[in-house]
């Protein structure tokens, strides 16, 4: 027998690679000196980007937006503001319309209620909020930006939103509350552009989560477009794989229903290593080499290596089966 997907790979292990090789891409990151702190939202999220080939830079001066817009591929907005000029709010929807990317985060969507046409672009508007602990729903995981992406749990303000434009609008999640689904990410086209949209990144506890680091990092490469195509598909890994090796179970007798689940559960066929590697999600800046696989090891569930260099392995032997007397069991550790 193979080593398993089931098993998770877990002697595949994972060697760091020195930041991104993909093509990198440019973003303006317009805040205020409001009380989100943008500024600190931003030193917060350069480094995670920088690695996933992102450079952001910074500004809190709207006039920026018709001198600065032409050198970088996305604009992200993470502020206040009410209200930006007639010249200003043209430059952004020419932006996009050319086929750049609008990345509006959290309070951005409470921004420009003088500017109707940069609420439209947006997809919507925040009207009101509480607080709480949670995590948002994944509705559309075959979108090509959300594959392989987990969600992730976090203290936030929990967004309602009005002035909802559906136009060229997908959902991709959404937020629980009291029986109703919440709009919470969501993407847009404008002409040949693209804009994502996320109601979560309220202050540093939603800003440091690695998953959303990870998802800001997937809507701007998506908003990015074709500049963006390369950093994207580096981001999903082995996820952007068209074709992988699907899941095969059967009924067995020896698997053991601890949880009284219905149906009962399945065996699932074992995979080849190979095969096993590519449902594999790796944090990115890993990469997965093989160093061991069946014969050499059966059934694996836990690995250290000690100070002389050496890899010890716990070997569930016995597993899946059926209950044996005390010390009557076959698992083993094997240096």
């Amino acid at each position: 027998m193979r080593l398993s997907a089931a098993l998770s790979c877990c002697l595949l292990l994972a060697f760091v690679s020195l930041g991104s090789t993909a093509e990198g891409l440019s973003v303006l990151f317009l805040g205020d000196r409001g009380h989100h702190q943008p500024a600190a939202r931003f030193a917060d999220i350069t480094g995670p980007l920088a690695s996933r080939g992102i450079t952001v830079t910074y500004t809190d001066d709207p006039a920026d937006l018709t001198t600065r817009l032409a050198d970088v591929d996305v604009l992200l907005v993470y502020a206040n503001i009410a209200g930006v000029s007639p010249e200003q709010e043209r430059a952004i929807l020419d932006f996009v319309a050319g086929g750049k990317g609008f990345v509006p985060v959290h309070c951005a969507s409470a921004c420009f209620g003088k500017n109707p046409e940069l609420v439209k672009l947006m997809g919507g508007r925040f009207k009101s909020h509480g607080t709480a602990v949670f995590r948002a729903l994944i509705t559309n995981r075959e979108h090509a930006m959300m594959k392989g992406f987990g969600g992730f749990d976090t203290w936030d303000e929990t967004y309602v939103h009005d002035q909802h434009n559906e136009l060229d609008r997908t959902v991709l999640m959404e937020r629980s509350e009291g029986g109703r689904r919440e709009p919470w990410t969501w993407i847009r086209t404008h002409g040949k552009g693209r804009v994502f949209y996320t109601a979560s990144g309220h202050d540093q506890r939603t800003w440091t989560a690695p998953g959303f680091q990870d998802l800001l990092a997937r809507g701007i490469a998506w908003a990015a477009g074709g500049a963006g195509a390369p950093v994207l598909a580096e981001l999903l890994g082995p996820f952007a794989k068209a074709q992988r090796a699907p899941f095969v179970y059967e009924e067995r007798p020896t698997v053991q229903n601890y949880e009284k689940r219905t149906p009962y559960p399945q065996y699932q066929l074992p995979l080849s290593a190979k095969d096993s590697q590519d449902h594999i999600l790796t944090g990115h800046g890993f990469s997965l080499g093989l160093f061991a696989t069946e014969p050499d090891v059966v059934k694996p569930i836990a690995f250290t290596w000690d100070h002389r260099g050496r890899l010890w392995v716990a070997e569930s032997v016995d597993y899946p089966s059926k209950y044996t007397e005390l010390w009557q069991g076959n698992d083993r550790i094997k240096i």
